[in-house]
């Protein structure tokens, strides 16, 4: 906590200085649309394995928009006890259709099997009846998982900022110079992550040597010790961080006392430091770059581009051809139009899109090794979130101009033809928010890749001739930096004219592999 009240107020300075020269994201045309999930995104019958037992039992599983899975004995129960019920926040899992663990599932009653997995916690098998009851509760317990586990990145606030910076600076402290996937979650379970982190090397050193019993007994044993921990330490800083939530609403109101009456004088000192800071590590930063970060620049930026862009034609062509096979059987007018909203959540719907973003998975597989960047799965779920932002905004979009030009139509030529110009408008506001988008999402994840690794360079030669003058500590080179302000004056402008070339471009040109062993 104490990273994070030092960084609450150096970013609440940073927000307010905004207001004086609002320069930031582009203005968007398509109307933003807030709307969470369903409160109920799928229901049914499943069959789940007991590992205790070794058995099988069939229950009613519901998924709630909180991507809280939820089971009941009966569907009748259900409807009648819905406050009695088995249930587990989806946070942090892994939906799979392969069994990892070592030990034989006994007689799955199909071949359908679905799994759950999670670092800490145990796991949890399901069968299905059939391969597209299996397709859609994979697809809806994604788009769940996906929703809530990056609740904080789709967040536009200091105090999340704050926070997510808080954290990155507790593990450069410790040597580590990428949070990557450990930012996922709500900041209750990001600290856990990063408590765990600390604790699983202790843990393992002294807990597992002194298990008795059997491989298969001393495995189950491990894993129900270490979900006891997690449980106990995410229980904790739960409560510890309600308790600073409370605290923290008068912490904003005397920042707000404190930096408000004295902001230019806050900034022209902020302006001084940073003109010195930058003094020191401005050759080491450019030589890093020169040396280590340009050789890859252009592949990193067409990798980036490349999966994004099918995306979202992905998403453009799905949203066209809905609104086209609706005007064609258009019978209601304004009530199937209203219908719409549910494209985005429906199951399986958006899936063409996110298949497009699982190409990172494969096409930035050696940055972590030659670039020390773990966060491929954060960067696929925020592509995912965008294609899904996107197709939510542009239904929106729709129903709210055919709200106010259907009125005005009298018979269905009418109608067809309202809507039909209707279309065309919002592919065109589609067409320059996807590319400003674009362009935001690789400049974004040009720095989250390539920061760490001039971190890890820079600050050995670099902290020594750091004094702990003002609010500069020595310990850090990005206390007064905020990620876009290290992108302002070290990598994206080495390649100005060619980013926005490429940016500009619907697919990019391949480039070589970024493979563990390239150079």
């Amino acid at each position: 906590m104490p990273y994070y009240q030092r960084q609450l107020a150096t970013t609440f300075l940073r927000w307010v200085s905004k207001e004086l020269d609002p320069q930031g994201k582009p203005a968007l045309q398509l109307l933003q649309s807030k709307k969470p999930p369903d409160a109920l995104l799928h229901e049914g019958f499943l069959m789940q394995y007991n590992g205790d037992t070794c058995k099988w039992k069939k229950s009613y599983f519901i998924l709630l928009g909180n991507c809280t899975l939820e089971w009941f004995d009966s569907k009748e129960v259900n409807s009648i006890l819905t406050h009695w019920c088995k249930h587990v926040l989806c946070f942090s899992f892994q939906v799979d259709y392969t069994h990892r663990d070592q030990d034989p599932l006994n007689g799955p009653p199909e071949e359908f099997l679905l799994f759950l997995y999670h670092p800490f916690r145990k796991s949890f098998c399901f069968c299905t009846n059939s391969a597209k009851s299996q397709h859609t509760w994979k697809s809806v317990l994604r788009d769940g998982i996906r929703y809530c586990s990056t609740v904080l990145q789709r967040q536009d606030s200091f105090e999340v900022e704050a926070f997510l910076e808080a954290v990155r600076f507790y593990r450069q402290e410790k040597g580590s110079y990428g949070a990557g996937d450990l930012l996922l979650g709500t900041e209750p379970e990001i600290l856990s992550n990063v408590l765990m982190e600390d604790l699983l090397p202790v843990l393992q050193s002294q807990v597992p040597p002194n298990l008795k019993g059997s491989e298969s007994r001393k495995k189950q044993t491990w894993c129900q010790f270490l979900e006891e921990v997690y449980t106990l330490v995410l229980s904790q800083v739960s409560s510890e961080f309600l308790d600073f939530q409370r605290e923290n609403e008068k912490l904003h109101i005397q920042l707000e006392k404190k930096i408000r009456p004295d902001l230019d004088q806050m900034l022209i000192l902020k302006d001084q430091i940073s003109i010195k800071l930058q003094a020191v590590i401005q050759n080491p930063v450019e030589s890093c770059c020169r040396q280590g970060v340009e050789p890859d620049l252009d592949c990193v930026m067409e990798e980036l581009i490349h999966p994004i862009s099918l995306g979202f034609d992905v998403v453009r062509s799905l949203f066209a051809d809905r609104i086209d096979e609706m005007i064609r059987h258009l019978t209601t007018g304004l009530m199937q139009v209203l219908t719409l909203g549910e494209m985005p959540w429906k199951p399986g719907f958006m899936e063409p899109c996110y298949e497009k973003a699982n190409l990172y998975k494969d096409s930035l597989q050696g940055l972590k090794e030659k670039f020390g960047f773990h966060g491929v799965a954060s960067l696929v779920l925020r592509a995912q979130n965008l294609m899904q932002q996107l197709m939510q905004n542009s239904v929106h979009t729709f129903q709210q101009l055919s709200e106010q030009h259907l009125s005005l139509a009298t018979n269905h030529s009418q109608i067809t033809q309202t809507l039909e110009k209707i279309k065309t408008r919002v592919l065109k506001k589609f067409d320059y928010d996807s590319s400003s988008t674009r362009k935001q999402f690789a400049q974004e994840w040009l720095v989250q890749i390539f920061l760490p690794f001039l971190l890890k360079n820079l600050e050995p030669r670099c902290k020594l001739n750091l004094r702990p003058e003002g609010i500069i500590r020595s310990f850090s080179l990005t206390f007064c930096y905020s990620f876009p302000e290290w992108q302002a004056w070290t990598v994206t402008p080495k390649r100005g004219e060619d980013f926005s070339n490429i940016t500009g471009s619907s697919v990019p040109p391949k480039c070589r592999p970024l493979s563990p062993g390239s150079q």
